[in-house]
């Protein structure tokens, strides 16, 4: 799926870095926007490695869907915050949020 540039660059903030969080940044990104991605923990990758250990799970391309998007963020992400603990008050006066 293509993503079209948008006609009016608005600035978006993504809170989680987890697999949803960053393709919701890289495609925000991708229409031209600039998108800030905050994730609490010290890298970005949600719940995948974990689920990624579990016997059931038999999808060995969960480690590089994580790759494939940490690099999407670094590439294209205006900014991102691994580690940082975003509140209502930093966000307060953001005009979009995912």
């Amino acid at each position: 799926m293509r993503s079209s540039p948008q006609r009016k660059r608005r600035e978006f903030f993504v809170v989680g870095g987890g697999p949803a969080g960053m393709e919701a940044a890289r495609v925000a990104a991708l229409r031209g926007h600039d998108v800030t991605l905050y994730e609490k923990e010290p890298k970005l990758h949600g719940l995948v490695n974990l689920a990624s250990m579990i016997k059931e799970v038999n999808d060995e391309n969960l480690p590089a869907l994580i790759s494939y998007l940490q690099r999407q963020v670094e590439k294209r992400v205006l900014k991102s915050f691994p580690g940082a603990k975003s509140t209502s008050l930093s966000l307060k006066g953001s005009s979009r949020m995912w």
